[in-house]
């Protein structure tokens, strides 16, 4: 039969010279700092959005107004302070929350004036 599989030869080590500056280092990770102004925005405007779905069923959108221009003012200082960090931390969350606070302010709009034109036609 012959002489059983003797499997792989054991590892050698690396050649003399294969790292010709020495060993490599690791580096360790850095965690980017947080925007917290992006965060605050991203929030208010989900809650704006919430207020304005639960306005538009009860017919209330005054408080969505109040949380979404924050939204948007937080958006627009959080976007200004991620375009002064040149590593962007939190522009997609400004961007994100700018977006979504607009659409609260719009959907708010929407739902004042139909609640204004059902009450004006109910009463009329």
């Amino acid at each position: 039969m012959g002489q059983p599989y003797q499997g792989y030869p054991p590892p050698q080590g690396y050649p003399q010279g294969a790292y010709p500056y020495g060993q490599p280092s690791l580096q360790p990770i850095v965690a980017q700092g947080s925007n917290p102004w992006a965060t605050r925005s991203l929030i208010y405007a989900c809650i704006a959005l919430g207020i304005d779905l639960v306005g538009l069923i009860a017919g209330v959108g005054v408080f969505s107004i109040i949380t979404a221009v924050f939204a948007v003012i937080y958006g627009h200082i959080g976007l200004y302070r991620a375009n002064q960090a040149h590593i962007r931390t939190g522009h997609g969350q400004a961007i994100a929350g700018l977006v979504l606070g607009y659409i609260a302010v719009a959907f708010a709009v929407l739902v004042l004036l139909g609640t204004a034109l059902a009450n004006g036609s109910t009463s009329g």
